[in-house]
């Protein structure tokens, strides 16, 4: 992934003089307005929700209003969200990659977010982006204060 916002925007614009409203400028502005953050990811929000009345509810459709929620901290719109995500696909690897991360905010029980990890691998296999980013961030943390506790 290159994460470029700047270039994202780019493309989006061409996109948007070719066809403002198809569904797939549609949904890269979503992409593009949830990485910019800030005030843009209540603008994805909406375009979400204008693509959910317009295709149905569908999985992805449903992750994109989820994670839109979760960056606007509307957790327990999100896990309403994501509860009907995982209603209509209770194996669906965004989705419980999502359900990690809103019951991780919500400050769920340690076993509930465990159950959705151990459910995700289960589907998704151990080399699902997700798994690999905490993998990641948890021997960087562990290196860290290994590293500390031997300036200490």
């Amino acid at each position: 992934a290159m994460d470029r916002v700047d270039n994202a925007k780019v493309e989006l614009e061409i996109m948007r003089r070719e066809d403002e409203y198809a569904t797939l400028t549609q949904l890269c502005s979503c992409w593009v307005n949830l990485a910019m953050g800030g005030p843009a990811v209540q603008e994805a929000l909406y375009t979400y929700q204008e693509l959910l009345e317009r295709h149905g509810s569908t999985e992805p459709l449903l992750n994109g209003v989820a994670l839109c929620q979760i960056a606007l901290s509307q957790y327990e719109d999100a896990e309403r969200t994501l509860q009907e995500a995982l209603g209509k696909n209770p194996n669906h690897p965004d989705t419980l990659a999502n359900c990690i991360v809103c019951s991780t905010h919500k400050k769920k029980r340690q076993e509930l977010v465990d159950r959705y990890k151990a459910q995700l691998e289960t589907v998704a296999g151990k080399d699902h982006g997700w798994l690999n980013a905490e993998k990641q961030f948890r021997t960087m943390f562990d290196a860290a204060v290994a590293s500390a506790i031997a300036d200490a």
